[in-house]
């Protein structure tokens, strides 16, 4: 089953994953690729678009079964809000699916 930890509090926005969904084999996993992609995407975002944004990166890592994406945002606008609500809306949608390989944790 993949954790998945949601926390949004004082422009501090994180999401982070432990575990593998073992909905399919290895390589085969449509339950992890959706969420890695995700999750993923939302680090590479945050790695290219920190500065311009003013947003602190407090972690990305993106490993595989383990990674964490957490930021504080500065900026005075609402575009990580807005990211981090898309992916947290995105992973609900899939742990709706597939409720015996995805959980949510929300703080």
């Amino acid at each position: 089953m993949i954790e998945i930890k949601y926390f949004e509090r004082n422009n501090r926005y994180a999401i982070s994953l432990k575990g593998h969904a073992d909905y399919a084999p290895h390589g085969q996993d449509i339950v992890c690729a959706s969420v890695s992609s995700l999750v993923t995407a939302l680090g590479n975002y945050i790695l290219d678009h920190f500065a311009e944004q003013k947003w602190i990166v407090l972690e990305v890592n993106l490993d595989i079964g383990d990674s964490n994406v957490e930021i504080l945002d500065e900026s005075g606008n609402d575009i990580a809000k807005n990211l981090y609500h898309l992916v947290h809306e995105q992973l609900q949608d899939i742990a709706e699916l597939y409720p015996i390989n995805l959980k949510i944790f929300e703080n």
